[in-house]
């Protein structure tokens, strides 16, 4: 298993991090149903309110791409362009030490 992990950091745009944060709910409701996606999880930052992270976490390729061409994730696409004040910075990441989520944690 090769678990892929993301991060997302958004800034809304000013006065609009709690539209933010309630359009991130129905993504939230659906990655609860996808079978692939270990971790999908929505934060904000304490010292930058506009701020907005994800950090996600599939099982494989195949899993993020089924999470990608969901219907709930292109219904956030579209209402990102009115929330955020510019692109998402994205990362992915390879996990070297790991406690807690055991699909990053199994050999």
């Amino acid at each position: 298993m090769n678990p892929i992990v993301i991060t997302v950091v958004l800034t809304a745009k000013p006065g609009r991090r709690d539209e933010l944060l309630t359009a991130f709910g129905a993504l939230c409701d659906a990655a609860e149903g996808e079978s692939g996606t270990i971790v999908f999880a929505v934060h904000t930052v304490d010292d930058d309110p506009d701020r907005v992270v994800c950090y996600e976490v599939y099982r494989d390729r195949d899993a993020l791409s089924e999470h990608q061409r969901s219907e709930a994730v292109a219904t956030m696409v579209t209402a990102l362009a009115a929330l955020i004040a510019g692109p998402p910075s994205i990362s992915y990441l390879s996990p070297v030490r790991v406690k807690g989520i055991p699909a990053l944690t199994e050999p």
